[in-house]
C-alpha cells in the first residue's frame, strides 16, 4: 500500500484534488450504478452538472463529488437579453461555455418577408447599431459541426427605446403617487380613530 495515498484518503480535500488532477478514484467510482447526476445548470444550450458517488467515499461520507461535467439542454434558447445597450448600439452574445475556441458561431439577421442575411462576424460577441426599424439577430453555436444552441435578440429602434424609457418613468411616478395617497389615507383614518376613542 502507498502510505501517501492512505494519508490522502483520510483527508477529503486531498482526495478530491488527487481525483481531479491525477485521475485517482474511489473503489466504486467506476460503477455507474453508484453515481448520482445532479441537475443541469441550464434548461437550454450548454451547462454543467455535478456527478456524485453514493458508495465508497472517503471518511465514511454518504456522498462525495467525483467530477463536474458538461450537460446539454434543449437547443432553442428563445429570446435573450443584450449584454449591454445604449441609445445608439447594442452588444449581443452567443450561448457558449469556456473555452470558447472549441465552438463555431454563426450570426444571422432575420428580416421580415426576406431571406435571412448571414453576417461575416464569427465571434461570440456582436455589436450592432440601432436601425430605422426593429431587427432580429440570431446566433447559432456549433460544436464539431453540430448545432448545440440557438438564441435570438430583437434590437429596437432609438425612438422605441426612448418611448419605453419615458413610459417606465411615468409608471414609477404613478406608483409613487398611489403609495403616497394610501399612506396619507391611513394616517387620516388612524387620526380619526384616535380622536374618536379620546372623545
Amino acid at each position: 500500500r502507498d502510505p501517501e495515498l492512505d494519508d490522502c484518503l483520510s483527508n477529503i480535500r486531498c482526495y478530491y484534488l488527487r481525483s481531479s488532477v491525477f485521475g485517482f478514484s474511489g473503489p466504486d467510482a467506476s460503477s455507474s450504478r453508484n453515481l448520482i447526476y445532479g441537475p443541469c445548470t441550464t434548461t437550454c444550450g450548454i451547462g454543467i452538472r455535478e456527478v456524485m458517488l453514493s458508495n465508497g467515499c472517503p471518511g465514511n461520507e454518504a456522498k462525495c463529488l467525483v467530477r463536474v461535467e458538461e450537460c446539454r439542454g434543449q437547443i432553442d434558447c428563445g429570446w435573450g437579453k443584450p449584454l449591454f445597450e445604449t441609445l445608439e448600439s447594442v452588444q449581443l452574445s452567443c450561448v457558449y461555455t469556456a473555452p470558447d475556441n472549441r465552438f463555431v458561431f454563426s450570426w444571422t439577421m432575420l428580416i421580415k418577408d426576406k431571406q435571412p442575411l448571414a453576417l461575416p462576424n464569427d465571434s461570440n460577441i456582436l455589436e450592432v447599431k440601432r436601425q430605422a426599424h426593429p431587427v432580429v439577430y440570431q446566433c447559432d453555436t456549433f460544436e464539431e459541426k453540430k448545432l448545440v444552441a440557438r438564441i435570438k435578440y430583437i434590437v429596437y429602434t432609438e425612438a422605441e427605446i426612448e418611448m419605453r424609457s419615458s413610459s417606465a418613468g411615468v409608471d414609477i411616478v404613478m406608483v409613487f403617487v398611489l403609495i403616497t395617497t394610501i399612506v396619507v389615507f391611513l394616517v387620516l383614518i388612524i387620526g380619526l380613530l384616535f380622536l374618536f376613542l379620546q372623545w
